[in-house]
């Protein structure tokens, strides 16, 4: 009868011993995460990447990235025959290239006159037909917006070598207007006489005009000497007004009226 109680007694203890254990279970783990876990249990597939899909972050990353294009690399060479000629330009703009540096200006003049060396070498290796009209004519181009008077001088000699081009021709002009230099405008008027239908025009007139009033001293008496072959019927009286606004006892009046007169004594035929 003892061992009977004492056995009642064990399992009545075991019993209470695993109701209270799942009731701690309970407590513990949260309705929803028991949710959760069956869930994914039973649809493997909603936390898991499928295997060619990228994560939705970096898609939208890949969404709002611009599209970068990368640019091609200009390929285009300088022709080989201007190789020196653009070294020396290099020079000429502040460059050391070994030049004797004692005295700044001395050094500007030493490589103009390289520039200048270079320039009428092309031109002798152009009429050997040695190099190409385009690459005499680019030599030539690069070398007017030098400063140098010498260097100048060079490229529209070569301008007058080649065929009329209506580029050197607004060039040259486009160096006319900025110029205070009596030589170059006075070969920058010769060589343009060559442009029989484009030297008269309204825009030529004012550079003319502007030159003639407030030019240096000399460039604006280059200007009144050499001005006889773009003066036409439709131009006269502008430069007969410029006349009477010049300084009356100036030389550069006295040369634009006896230019004037000229004029007038052809239209007569005297």
């Amino acid at each position: 009868m003892r061992k009977i109680l004492v056995a009642i007694i064990i399992m009545i203890l075991a019993v209470l011993a695993y109701w209270g254990y799942n009731q701690s279970v309970t407590k513990t783990v949260p309705l929803t995460t028991l949710k959760n876990i069956s869930t994914t249990t039973e649809h493997p597939s909603i936390l898991q990447t499928e295997p060619n899909q990228k994560p939705a972050e970096e898609n939208i990353q890949q969404q709002i990235a611009p599209e970068i294009t990368q640019e091609e690399p200009d390929n285009t060479q300088q022709p080989i025959s201007l190789t020196q000629l653009h070294f020396l330009q290099s020079c000429y703009n502040e460059i050391d290239c070994g030049y004797p540096n004692n005295d700044p200006r001395q050094v500007t003049y030493l490589i103009g006159q390289d520039i200048r060396e270079e320039l009428l070498s092309l031109l002798q290796r152009w009429q050997k037909n040695e190099i190409d009209s385009e690459e005499l004519s680019q030599a030539a181009i690069e070398s007017l917006n030098n400063p140098d008077g010498h260097v100048q001088q060079a490229a529209i000699e070569i301008f007058s070598e080649l065929p009329t081009s209506q580029n050197h021709y607004t060039l040259m002009f486009k160096t006319l207007s900025e110029s205070y230099n009596a030589k170059i405008i006075k070969q920058i008027m010769q060589e343009t006489q060559r442009y029989s239908e484009e030297k008269t025009s309204a825009q030529i007139d004012q550079i003319f005009i502007q030159q003639l009033k407030t030019g240096a001293p000399y460039a604006s008496q280059e200007v009144a000497k050499n001005l006889l072959p773009f003066i036409n019927s439709n131009n006269f009286i502008l430069y007969k007004e410029t006349l009477i606004s010049l300084p009356p006892k100036s030389r550069k009046s006295r040369l634009l009226k006896s230019t004037l007169e000229e004029f007038e004594r052809l239209q007569t035929g005297g």
